[in-house]
Order: structure tokens, then C-alpha cells, then sequence
């Protein structure tokens, strides 16, 4: 059954399946008709569709003949089943389509759809042979053509309105036939041109071997004949002689010219065929013919068209404008609306904007279309700084959606509470709480738990394991008076009983000890005696690392605290049906504590459990179907969110200082770094971070980075080798282990790493795998994050919120998980590939947390350093209380030769991390150079020599200091750092000064280097580098000469045997290009190009690139 508690009831009697599968069966049973829904995603009008149908009272008798079935567009069961895209379908007992019920605006004009449908199920065939049979019945001639083009079948409802026409002659019937045929024909292009672009990735990977004839052969056949139905004249010819072009080269070996040849004329032919299509959209619209839904249709298909194109930006500005202009009538007007708001938004049309924003907000109309406006408008508006406004539209939205949409209506009432504070934690007791000047210290889960159980619901402070990473990140940033151990209690595991007991206990003054014993019913009663109304639920998975801080974050948050199974933990990939299994779990949890608020207000999940971060989700062609298992889960059956959710991860003392940084710190300083543009009408300046920045600065000390600034040596001078921003907003582009940025691109041991901080990244599959310290996530968490936000696969850029509209929220005071989702109607508001490790509550708190004098507990000792130590235990202790000098005069009273440090694998990383911190880069080298083999495998002292590395190669690159630099790449490769990192740098050391400009250096340096044994995962790479470096040093010249241009070639002949990537094949011949025609004297492009066919290609790919620089030759 479906759940949506939060909605108006099902309609009485009616029996919904969220299985296709089990409503095939039911039906096979008694032979009943299917209804079939499909939920779309990113389509909020199928979650429209869906209310309506499930909770019309009119609906409900024709709704009993059915056996009605929702699902989303993904389900396993319709795989392979071509149904049309519609509000719902009617098919028979045995799945076979038998009618498509058409999409309406409005809920009345739906529920007479429906019913009409109903009452003549025929399907597009079917209704369309009635129509050739009775042309001159124009309501059916109409009805067939509606459905046939509903149903994606263009050319068959062509067909249908031509013969009518034909039939009807100059009848005074036939002047709506004759408009609704000249709207469809101003399609035909279009259609054509979307027909073409699921067969032109096939052509694509047939010129590259990499799908089979038979494939190729279906894409030509497929996308012939859709020409064939629509096309006639230049445009069909065109169109047909590139196809048959594409099939003759396609006979040939491939790759080839002839057939890369042969597919760029098709895509030339297929754009120009697109061109011709909106050219005719245009010109139906200029006509004014058509009914107002006909015209309508047309607006929108031509305004998506041509918003995106920066090369039709004045059109599309005249066209928005002339449309606002003459839309007098309310429903076209509704129906146009949210995507006129899209518009004059991305068009940057400020008066247009201000025009709609006016008009909707003052209309009285109920419809999802004015709801959907109003939320878009609201959301310009807060970007704007002008909350009057963006509260004027979510009070419209809301009033809109009323009776109309209760998913829209929701949204509006959750993005008004990120604003208003009546979504901040710091409305809660958790605000209020005054902590402890201290910290304390613990050995195990029940010291733990025995801390906790001392907190009450006034008071609390940081309670923390007994490591060497976290502890003294947390202690360095909260800065307490002292610092305390606990004793040890004996026990490692993790009971739910007495986890309740202990959050129960710390909103009490009764302590542990009086609490014998605690059920959710007990935390709900003492919530309510509290006057404390949940934000959420943590789930726990006893036996995970994660559980001790989820525990922590349920009694520092107030908030509920439930068990959670599951068989498979995060390596694993899991599907719909595992997915469905933890979200029961989860609403089960959730309603013991009232959750979700009715209001729309989203809640909060915490998953402090080991289990699967992936999922098997929306497909999308080229991109996979990785899903992020967080993102489906908080989800109401049709996708509309009612919760988020965040994750802790990492053993118990990791997950215990996430939980802790969230309760206790504040960010005090912050990042934006932006590789994106700064055009504000462009989808990459809409990003822009200058004016969030300057917002932020306000509140805390606050560092911006944009073009051109945004190299990746700037990144590492702000961020390296110890990262002191508290707050990072990071907009970049790449992959698990990568990041586009200028001056290289950077990678993993980029990632920030140092204080304890917060993280927003919009960047594709940086956290591809959180788990892993590899990665770019994974490091960052390992580093000090504990909180993070990122994709975990390719997302598109629209699927994070700019940062224009997060920051005004997140000062708001905001929980920031929420503030960077979407809501629903947004544009990437589905289940998706977004997450986020740490606290959902987590935010800005309003006011600095109140200290308060410590009592320290029986038997816990305070921290202190004996004077005199100079041994691990006394390095440690200094960490541990945050005692920097201290620590560095332990380590410079060791020596470089003590066995202590350079045998143990601990104490290395302590020291490594303690010279790192105070700048002292040679010392670190000095220091693992000299450690023990196995010492120098542990991860903190591997990962902070290799910044040490970075950063003394960045001063000897300053001094141009070129055995410096041989030393520092050598010491680079001694710590394991990744041949990508290293390449990196030598390139920065060749590109600049003195390299750059003196060959027999640059000889010298490289020899120096392939003959390192540090290097040697790099040689082959370094060969490239080298040879490179030979063709750079000539084209650089500043003039060239014809022997100038012979030994570039016998460089470059040199370079290709090697065999460089393809994209680097491209700019060094564009490089070489460049400089021969600029300045070689008497230089032609016919000369280059026989002087570029005296290269020998070492492999087809080298042969196509070439022949790509001697085409225009020709």
C-alpha cells in the first residue's frame, strides 16, 4: 500500500499497489482492468496526477473497476514495457495498453478527463482508425489527434487531422482542424531533431567499435523513418543523404576520417533540422492561430528551446517579453507561469520579473501551475536579499496549492521555515544548554555512556575518545579550561537498552543512576515534559562504530533514538526493494515521535549505522543509475521529501567528534572558492560566490576565490599543509580522486585536511566513496570534516542549490542539510545522488554556547603534562590538551634520531602533525626520512610528509631553485604520494622559470628525476614530460625558423612514439599549429599541413587527431 500519512486519506474503497507485478496478478485473478500510474521523475505534474487520483471523491466509482497500481518510472516490472508518457494508462488484465488518460492543469478539468476516458477506453490506435473512418466527426478527429501526440506519436495524429481536413474542405468545422494540423506540422522538425538524439550516441559508439552492427543498424533504420514520416523537401534530403554517408563509411574499418566525416555532416544536417524547427514554431506563434492549449504547447516548447541557447538570448528575451505582454487570459497565463518565472530568472529580466511576481502573488487562483510559479519566485527572491517578498510568495504558494496539491503546498510551508527560524535548532533546549569549560576523555563505549548519563537538560559538555586525530582537533577548536579522563568501565559494546537510559538520564538531573530502565515511550514522555517537540530521529545500529555518536547527537539534540537493521553494510550496492526496507524501518521509528510535522516542516534522520551508501536509482543514458541510498530515504511514496538525512561515519572515536563538533563549535572563519564563471547569465555564474561571500563576511571572517585567482597552487597556499577554514564552499568539476581547477587540476591530497570544518562541494562523485581516505570526501572526513556535502556519481550542476540562495538560510540558522536539497518542484527534486555525512541538525548557532564551571565525576583525573617528559606519553599529553609549543619543544627535544619517534608509527604521525602545524616543512621530511620503514606506513605521518614535501617545493619554486626541486619531487615520492600529484608538480617546475626557458636545464632536470628510484612509478610519464618539454621549448621561441620547425617535428615524432593521452595530443598540435602560423615568417595553413603529414601516427587514435588538424588544410 501506498504510504503518505501526512496526505488527505485515499479515496474510500480503493486499494492502491505500489507493485505493477502484483496488480498484473490481482488482475489475472478476476480480469480486472489496470489503472496504471508512473511517477516521473522530476516531473512534479505526475505527482499532481497522482494525489488527485488518489484522494478525488468524484473519482472513486469509476476507480473501483480498477485495480489501481502506482509506481515510479524505474520499477523493475517495467523494463522492456513501452507505455506511453501520460497521466495514467488504462491497460488490460494482461498489461496490453488500452487507453492513455491526457495530463490537465487544473482538478477539475482532470477529473472530466478521466471520467471521459473511462467511459471509452479506446487506445491511440484505436480511436485513431475511428477518426480515418469518421473524418467528419471533428470532437473524435480531435480527441485521436490529442491522445496520439500525447502518446509521443506525432505522425500518426498528423495523419489523422490531414485526412479530416481533406474531408471537411472550407466546413466551418474545419478551420480547428486546419489549426491544430499547421500546430503539429511546426512540430515535425522538432520531433525529428528529439528522435535524432537517442541515435546519435549509438552512431557515436559504432565509429568507436564500441556497440555491434546490429545496434547501429536499428538507430539507422529508427531514425530514418521518423524523417521519413515528418520531413519533406531540403530538409528530408539533407537528412537522408547523411544517413546514407554515415552507412557508407559505416562498411569501412573503423575508427576512420571518413567515418568521423560522415557523422559530423549527419549532426550538421540533424542541427540545421532543429534550427527548422524552431523556425516554424516561431512562425505558428506569430500567427495566432490554434486553440489556447495548442498555443500554449507551442510557447513552451519553443521557450525551452531557445532560454539555454546563449546564442538566441535576444530572442528569447523578445519572445518572454511579447509573451508576458499579451497573456490576458488567467489559465493560459497558470499554465505558462512557472515556466515564464524560469525564464525571465535565467534571462536576467528584472522588470518581467518584478511584472510576474506582482500578478501571481495577487491572484487569487488555485492551481499547482500558480503554486509552482510562486515557489520559483520566492526563491529568486531570497537570492535577492528580499524576504518581504520571498514570504508574499511562499504565503501565494501555499494559498495555490491549497486543495489543489498537497506535496506543493508542503514545499512551500519547508522553505519558509528555512527562513523564519522555525526550522533552526537554535529554537530548541539544544541552544539553550550551557556546556562545560572542559572536556572529557573516554576509553570505551560504557565510560562513554557513564559520561553522557551526567549531562541534564540545562547543562552538558564535550565528551570524547581517547585518540590521537580527533580529540585534539575538537579540544584545539572548543579550547577548554581543562581536560579530563574517565576511567575505563570495562565495556566495548554498545546495548540500546542502556544507550536509552543514558540519553533519558541526560535530560534529567537524576543522573544514570536513577534510571533503571528506557523505551521510546519514555523518551516521548520526558520529551513532552520538557515541552520539546523532536526534529528528528537518530537510528543506531549497535554493533556499528557510528552508534556512540549517533547516541550523543539523540541526547544532545532532543531528539528520538530507534534501532536499525540491515544485512549488508556500506560496500555493498543495494536496489528498490532493500531501500523500501530501511524506509519502513525508518517511518516506524518516526511516527513514535509524531514525525513528520504536518505543517511540511522536514525532519531529521540520522543514520549512525554501517549500512549501504549506494543504490541502483534513476537511469539516466550515459551516466548510469547510481542512486545515494540517503536521498531515497525521508521520501513519501511519490518522492516528495518529508525528511533529510545525514550519516555519521568512521569508527566510534571519528563518529563521536562529528557528533560532538556539530553540538559545541561554531565556525569561525570561511572559504568560497569558485572555479565556475561569474556571467551572471550563465548557469555556471548563477553560481557565483562573490556576493554570498561578501554576506558570510558579515558574520565571520570570510575569504573569496574566482577566475582568475582560482588556480590550484592558490588553493593549496590558502588550505595547505594545514587547513584553518572552519566553513568551505568549494565549486569545481571531476571525479572521485579529481578536481578541475586551474594551473594543473588538482587531486585527493589536495583535499583539505587540518581543523575541525564543514564542507559543501558541488564537484561530480567527490564523494564517489566517503569510506575510502583516497578519495576526495573520503580524505577530507579522515581530515578533520564532520560534516560534508557532496554527489556520490555525476549529479548535473543544477542538482545543488547556488550558493545565493543557501547562504541567506544558512545564517537564517537553518539546518544546512536542509538548506542545500531541493524542494519539491525544484529542478532536481527527485531521489537522486546527493549526501551527507554528519549531523542533519547541524548549523550556525544564533549565540555562542555558555560555559560553565566543570565537576568532574568520580574517579576521573585531570589532564596534565609532567614537566620534564620527553617521550610518547608526554607528546600525546601535550596534543591531547592542545598545547602546540609544548608538543614542538618535546619533538625538538627528542631529536631527529630518538627511537621512540622514528619506530612507532604513532608518534611519527604526532609529530609529523605538530611540525606540520607550526611551518616547519624540512624538519618533517627530516624526520621520516630517517623513520622506520613500518612507522612510516602510518597514514597521518605518510599524508603530512607528503604536504611538507608540497609545500618546501613551492618555496624552492619561488627562489627557482632547481636542485631544491629534483629534491623535493624525490622526497615526494618517497612518502607514496600518487603519480598524478607528482606529475603535477614537475609539470608547474617545466612551465615555469628557469625550465621553461632553458632547454639543457630542463634536459638536466629531468634526467635527474628518471634516474630517482622514488620516481620510478613514474618514468613512463616523466619520458612524456620530457619529450614535451622539447616541442614547448622550441614553439615558445619567440620567432621561429624553418630549422626550427624541423627539429619540432622530430620532437613531436618522438613525443607521439611514446604514446600521450589523446587530449594532450590535441593542444600540444594546437600549440604548434599556433606557433607556426603566428610566427614563422611566410607561414599558410596549406604549408602546415605538409609539414604535419611528415608525422607518423603510432595507432589509429593519433591518425584520427591528426587528420582532425589537416581537414581544413584540404
Amino acid at each position: 500500500m501506498v504510504w503518505s500519512p501526512a496526505y488527505a486519506p485515499q479515496a474510500p474503497s480503493v486499494q492502491w499497489y505500489d507493485s505493477f507485478t502484483a496488480a498484473l496478478d490481482a488482475a489475472a485473478k478476476d480480469s480486472r482492468p489496470i489503472l496504471l500510474h508512473v511517477l516521473q521523475s522530476f516531473d512534479v505534474s505526475s505527482v499532481v496526477i497522482r494525489e488527485w487520483l488518489m484522494t478525488e471523491p468524484r473519482l472513486v466509482p469509476a476507480l473501483r473497476g480498477f485495480h489501481c497500481v502506482s509506481v515510479p518510472a524505474d520499477h523493475a516490472a517495467l523494463k522492456g514495457k513501452e507505455y506511453p508518457r501520460c497521466a495514467a494508462a488504462i491497460l488490460g488484465p494482461d498489461g496490453a495498453l488500452r487507453a492513455v488518460v491526457r495530463d490537465a492543469p487544473f482538478r477539475d478539468e482532470f477529473v472530466a478527463r478521466f471520467l471521459e476516458t473511462v467511459a471509452d477506453p479506446r487506445a491511440p490506435g484505436e480511436l485513431r482508425a475511428a477518426a480515418l473512418a469518421q473524418p467528419q466527426d471533428v470532437a473524435l478527429v480531435l480527441k485521436a489527434a490529442d491522445y496520439s501526440s500525447s502518446a509521443g506519436q506525432l505522425p500518426e495524429a498528423v495523419q489523422v487531422l490531414s485526412a479530416a481536413a481533406d474531408t471537411l474542405k472550407d466546413a466551418p468545422a474545419a478551420v480547428v482542424v486546419r489549426n491544430r494540423l499547421e500546430c503539429y506540422r511546426a512540430y515535425a522538425p522538432g520531433w525529428v531533431w528529439s528522435r535524432f538524439q537517442s541515435g546519435m550516441p549509438v552512431f557515436e559508439q559504432f565509429g568507436q567499435n564500441k556497440v555491434d552492427e546490429k545496434a547501429f543498424q536499428a538507430a539507422l533504420d529508427a531514425t530514418r523513418a521518423a524523417a521519413q514520416a515528418m520531413l519533406d523537401g531540403e530538409g528530408f534530403q539533407a537528412i537522408g543523404a547523411a544517413l546514407e554517408g554515415l552507412q557508407r563509411a559505416g562498411e569501412a574499418p573503423r575508427p576512420s576520417d571518413a567515418y568521423r566525416a560522415a557523422f559530423e555532416a549527419l549532426g550538421g544536417a540533424v542541427k540545421a533540422v532543429g534550427e527548422q524547427g524552431l523556425t516554424d514554431l516561431r512562425a505558428f506563434l506569430d500567427t495566432g492561430k490554434g486553440e489556447p492549449d495548442d498555443r500554449t504547447d507551442a510557447c513552451q516548447t519553443y521557450l525551452r528551446q531557445i532560454m539555454y541557447a546563449p546564442e538566441k538570448e535576444a530572442e528569447a528575451v523578445k519572445f518572454t517579453r511579447e509573451l508576458i505582454g499579451r497573456l490576458t487570459d488567467e489559465r493560459e497565463f497558470l499554465a505558462l507561469l512557472p515556466l515564464l518565472v524560469e525564464a525571465v530568472i535565467q534571462l536576467d529580466m528584472e522588470n518581467e520579473h518584478l511584472q510576474l511576481a506582482e500578478r501571481v502573488v495577487h491572484s487569487a487562483a488555485h492551481s499547482p501551475a500558480a503554486a509552482s510559479g510562486n515557489l520559483k519566485l520566492a526563491d529568486r527572491a531570497v537570492e535577492q536579499g528580499d524576504l518581504p517578498r520571498a514570504y508574499q510568495c511562499w504565503d501565494a504558494a501555499e494559498q495555490a496549492a491549497t486543495g489543489q496539491c498537497e506535496a506543493l503546498r508542503r514545499a512551500a510551508c519547508a522553505a519558509r521555515a528555512l527562513v523564519d527560524a522555525s526550522a533552526s535548532p537554535n529554537r530548541t533546549r539544544w541552544a539553550r544548554r550551557k556546556a562545560a569549560d572542559a572536556v572529557v576523555l573516554v576509553p570505551d563505549a560504557g565510560a562513554f555512556l557513564d559520561a553522557l548519563g551526567r549531562w541534564t537538560e540545562d547543562e552538558f559538555f564535550p565528551i570524547l575518545f581517547q585518540d590521537d586525530a580527533y580529540a585534539p582537533r575538537f579540544i584545539e577548536a572548543y579550547q577548554p579550561k581543562t581536560v579530563y579522563l574517565a576511567p575505563a568501565s570495562g565495556t566495548a559494546a554498545v546495548d540500546l537498552d542502556v544507550a536509552r537510559r543514558a540519553v533519558l538520564a541526560a535530560w534529567s538531573a537524576k543522573g544514570f543512576a536513577g534510571v533503571s530502565a528506557a523505551a521510546s515511550s519514555d523518551l516521548v514522555e520526558r520529551l513532552k515534559e520538557l515541552g520539546e517537540k523532536p526534529m528528528g530521529t537518530v537510528f543506531v545500529q549497535p554493533t556499528a562504530g557510528e552508534a556512540l555518536g549517533g547516541i550523543a547527537l539523540a541526547a544532545g539534540r532532543f531528539q528520538g533514538l530507534e534501532p536499525i537493521a540491515c544485512p549488508k553494510n556500506h560496500t555493498a550496492q543495494i536496489g528498490r526493494a532493500e531501500i523500501g526496507e530501511l524506509a519502513s524501518q525508518i517511518r516506524a521509528g518516526l511516527a513514535l515521535y509524531d514525525l513528520p510535522e504536518a505543517d511540511g516542516r522536514w525532519a531529521a534522520i540520522t543514520l549512525a549505522a554501517d549500512v549501504p551508501f549506494r543504490c541502483t536509482g534513476t537511469e539516466f543514458p550515459k551516466w548510469g543509475s547510481s542512486g545515494a541510498v540517503d536521498d531515497y530515504l525521508g521520501r513519501f511514496d511519490d518522492s516528495t521529501r518529508y525528511a533529510v538525512v545525514g550519516r555519521l561515519l568512521g569508527d566510534a572515536p571519528r563518529a563521536i567528534y562529528q557528533a560532538m563538533c556539530s553540538l559545541f563549535l561554531v565556525p569561525d572563519r570561511a572559504l568560497f572558492f569558485n572555479n565556475y564563471g561569474t556571467d551572471p547569465k550563465t548557469i555556471w555564474g548563477w553560481y557565483r560566490t562573490a556576493e554570498s561571500a561578501a554576506l558570510f563576511a558579515k558574520r565571520m571572517p570570510t575569504d573569496e576565490v574566482h577566475t582568475p585567482e582560482n588556480t590550484v597552487a592558490k588553493f593549496r597556499a590558502l588550505t595547505t599543509p594545514w587547513n584553518r577554514y572552519g566553513m568551505m564552499f568549494i565549486n569545481s568539476s571531476g571525479g572521485a580522486t579529481s578536481w578541475s581547477v586551474g594551473g594543473g587540476g588538482g587531486n585527493t591530497d589536495d583535499s583539505p585536511v587540518g581543523v575541525s570544518c564543514a564542507i559543501h562541494i558541488i564537484h561530480s562523485g567527490s564523494a564517489a566513496d566517503p569510506y575510502n581516505p583516497d578519495t576526495l570526501a573520503g580524505r577530507a572526513i579522515w581530515g578533520g570534516a564532520y560534516w560534508y556535502f557532496g554527489s556520490t556519481a555525476e549529479p548535473f550542476l543544477a542538482a545543488f542549490q547556488p550558493v545565493c540562495n543557501s547562504v541567506p538560510r544558512v545564517l537564517a540558522g537553518a539546518p544546512y542539510a536542509a538548506i542545500f536539497r531541493q524542494r519539491t518542484d525544484d529542478r532536481f527534486w527527485s531521489p537522486w545522488r546527493l549526501m551527507i555525512v554528519g549531523d542533519p541538525l547541524f548549523c550556525l548557532r544564533s549565540e555562542p554556547v555558555s560555559r560553565t564551571e566543570y565537576q568532574p565525576a568520580q574517579g576521573e583525573t585531570r589532564l596534565e603534562l609532567a614537566p620534564g617528559g620527553v617521550d610518547l606519553v608526554a607528546l600525546r599529553t601535550a596534543v591531547r590538551l592542545g598545547d602546540g609549543v609544548a608538543a614542538r619543544q618535546i619533538v625538538d627535544a627528542a631529536g631527529p634520531a630518538a627511537p621512540w619517534l622514528l619506530n612507532d608509527g604513532d608518534a611519527l604521525a604526532l609529530a609529523v602533525t605538530c611540525l606540520l602545524r607550526q611551518e616547519a616543512y624540512a624538519q618533517v621530511t627530516e624526520l621520516f626520512q630517517a623513520a622506520a620503514e613500518e612507522a612510516r606506513k602510518q597514514p597521518t605521518a605518510r599524508i603530512g610528509a607528503r604536504a611538507a614535501t608540497a609545500a618546501l617545493f613551492a618555496k624552492a619554486l619561488e627562489a627557482k631553485d632547481v636542485p631544491a626541486l629534483t629534491k623535493n619531487l624525490c622526497d615526494m615520492g618517497a612518502t607514496g604520494a600518487p603519480p598524478d600529484f607528482i606529475l603535477r608538480h614537475v609539470r608547474t617546475a617545466l612551465d615555469g622559470a628557469p625550465l621553461k626557458t632553458n632547454l639543457e636545464m630542463c634536459e638536466s632536470f629531468l634526467d635527474g628525476l628518471l634516474a630517482a628510484p622514488e620516481l620510478a612509478a613514474c618514468k613512463v610519464k616523466l619520458e612524456l614530460d620530457r619529450a614535451r618539454g622539447r616541442v614547448t621549448a622550441i614553439v615558445d621561441k619567440p620567432a621561429l625558423s624553418a630549422e626550427d620547425v624541423g627539429a619540432a617535428l622530430t620532437a613531436l615524432q618522438a613525443w607521439l612514439d611514446l604514446k600521450p593521452p589523446e587530449r594532450e595530443i590535441k593542444d600540444l598540435l594546437k600549440k604548434f599549429k599556433d606557433a607556426y602560423l603566428k610566427k614563422l615568417p611566410g607561414a599558410t595553413v596549406e604549408a602546415f599541413g605538409d609539414e604535419l603529414r611528415k608525422l607518423k601516427a603510432a595507432d589509429p587514435v593519433q591518425a584520427r587527431v591528426i587528420g582532425e588538424f589537416l581537414r581544413p588544410a584540404q
